[in-house]
């Protein structure tokens, strides 16, 4: 039998008044504005399961999901729907944007499940793979202020942080219109974010639910990417839990549910739910788009991680200028593979200190020679003459050295949208 999986964490439990007429669809649509990683047009039935049962005893039907509640869900409360007049922030990298919907108080910083830290604003989607641990799990806080009419962000952890030129502190710093967030290790920027404040202009996209006496519990989850599995009809539904948590290397008393997509034109009053039932709705949370990968042939375990920041940064391919001393300014340290490949500690002197310049435009990477670099650079058979912008895609690989066939150093390009 194939079983879809989903794990959850950092699950919100609403509790709504609504009157009978109000829909699955408008619910919905209601929580795609209030928060950041919904958007969806209707939402799901969970049902508890015993996990003593059999898969085959369960009814599963196409479209069903077996969705494991690694943490308990805590109490929460949605916030006031959006009105015309009302400030929103619109935090942006690349083709990648969040909102923050109705809330007035965001936390920014780093998703930590153990903890159970789940910001409103998760760096993971500014912030490398490889840079994230720098993070503080709570980084920035940015609060609405109702008197003022501004938008404020202090610094909570130990990640330094920036508000354009000016580093933020833990006193609050007023955000313009079009504020820069830049994330630091030591002096090494690792993540961005431009921050833009926007007015509600109109009531037609609003969406407002009609109160009313109908109780209806509703569950938001973190959600992991949905894992398929092929199991055994007779395999129960607690074991088949017990081998995914040790899989995904999770400790948790785990609360397990059978979700199934609700008709979006159903009615609340029409709703059946069961014991213990409720609706439920996933976040789902993309982390470090458009991030571009570039592997030495020669040693796949050393590689380069960038991901795309705002669309006028650019990223530099070089060497440091001595052996024990890195280069901040660097992006790609070819240091390692060049005295490694010639198995000789002067081999790095060979290219520039700038070779080559790589940056984002459009949705797209593109690498250019830097002017007056020592060496040659190649993407595939095409040598970069001048201020040449070739367009990088995955699959290709750039060559430095005097010929394609006599390189000093390669590198395979890997472009992916990386997920958790």
């Amino acid at each position: 039998m194939r079983v879809s999986t989903s794990l959850a964490s950092a699950i919100d439990h609403y509790t709504l008044s609504l009157g009978g007429q109000v829909t699955v669809s408008e619910i919905a649509r209601y929580l795609s504005q209030q928060e950041a990683y919904l958007d969806v047009s209707t939402l799901e039935r969970a049902r508890p399961l015993d996990g003593a049962q059999a898969l085959q005893d369960m009814n599963i039907q196409p479209g069903d999901r077996l969705v494991i509640f690694t943490q308990k869900p805590e109490p929460s409360q949605l916030p006031e729907a959006l009105a015309p007049g009302d400030t929103v922030l619109k935090f942006s990298r690349g083709d990648l944007e969040i909102t923050s919907r109705s809330r007035k108080r965001l936390l920014i910083g780093r998703h930590h499940a153990p903890s159970g830290v789940n910001p409103d604003i998760d760096l993971r989607n500014f912030v490398s793979p490889r840079d994230i641990e720098a993070i503080s799990r709570k980084c920035v806080l940015v609060e609405f202020d109702q008197s003022s009419k501004l938008w404020y962000a202090s610094r909570l952890g130990q990640t330094p942080v920036f508000v354009d030129d000016l580093q933020l502190e833990n006193r609050k710093v007023p955000l313009n219109n079009n504020s820069r967030l830049r994330f630091y290790q030591a002096n090494r920027m690792i993540g961005e974010m431009r921050v833009q404040v926007e007015q509600v202009q109109s009531r037609e996209d609003l969406v407002y639910l009609q109160s009313g006496e109908n109780q209806l519990p509703l569950m938001v989850g973190s959600e992991r990417e949905t894992q398929v599995l092929n199991a055994a009809d007779e395999l129960t539904v607690g074991t088949l839990a017990e081998h995914l948590l040790a899989f995904n290397k999770i400790q948790a008393d785990p609360q397990l549910y059978l979700t199934r997509l609700v008709p979006p034109q159903t009615r609340v009053d029409r709703l059946s739910l069961g014991r213990g039932g409720f609706i439920y709705a996933a976040r789902q949370i993309r982390y470090a788009q458009n991030l571009l990968i570039l592997r030495d042939v020669h040693d796949p375990n050393r590689q380069f991680e960038i991901a795309a920041g705002l669309e006028d940064e650019e990223r530099r391919i070089g060497r440091r200028s001595q052996p024990d001393q890195t280069d901040p300014e660097l992006d790609v340290d070819l240091y390692e593979s060049l005295i490694s490949r010639e198995n000789d500690p002067e081999a790095y002197r060979n290219i520039s200190r700038r070779q080559a310049r790589l940056f984002f435009r459009e949705n797209n990477w593109s690498i250019r020679m830097e002017e007056g670099a020592r060496a040659p650079v190649f993407v595939n058979n095409l040598r970069l003459t001048g201020g040449q912008a070739v367009q990088l895609t995955s699959g290709d690989v750039l060559s430095i050295g005097p010929s394609v066939d006599q390189y000093l150093a390669r590198l395979a390009v890997e472009i992916t949208a990386k997920a958790e």
